[in-house]
């Protein structure tokens, strides 16, 4: 089965405040929204020897109602920090969401250990 872009006009390049990603993002066949990032550095190539295209995973992202609630969730159940905070808007957020007036405030919380991909919350 095909899948459905979300992003309008294929992969984006995020700005250098976002890292400076490109990514794009879709619906699988059962209709769950997904996105794919490019790293621009050697993030994931450093040291690495892995066969295929995926590297490794960054994060994973949760779309959530209430902030507050969920940080209660994730850093008192489940020991995660938060380590950054910021919004995302304006022309490359509306294209990336395939919408038009995207604001995305997003919560970055990092696992109780070093190791292992951070959680970013969506809201």
């Amino acid at each position: 089965m095909p899948f459905t872009p979300i992003s309008r006009g294929g992969p984006i390049q995020l700005p250098a405040s976002s890292g400076s990603v490109i990514a794009y993002k879709f619906r699988d066949p059962d209709g769950h929204p997904l996105e794919l990032s490019h790293f621009p550095d050697d993030r994931w190539t450093r040291g690495r020897t892995a066969p295929g295209p995926f590297l490794g995973i960054d994060h994973t992202a949760i779309a959530v109602a209430d902030l507050d609630l969920s940080v209660a969730f994730y850093s008192g159940k489940l020991g995660f920090k938060l380590t950054a905070r910021g919004v995302n808007t304006g022309p490359t957020q509306d294209t990336l969401d395939g919408l038009d007036g995207a604001e995305v405030e997003i919560l970055v919380l990092s696992p109780p250990s070093s190791k292992g991909p951070h959680l970013e919350l969506l809201h």
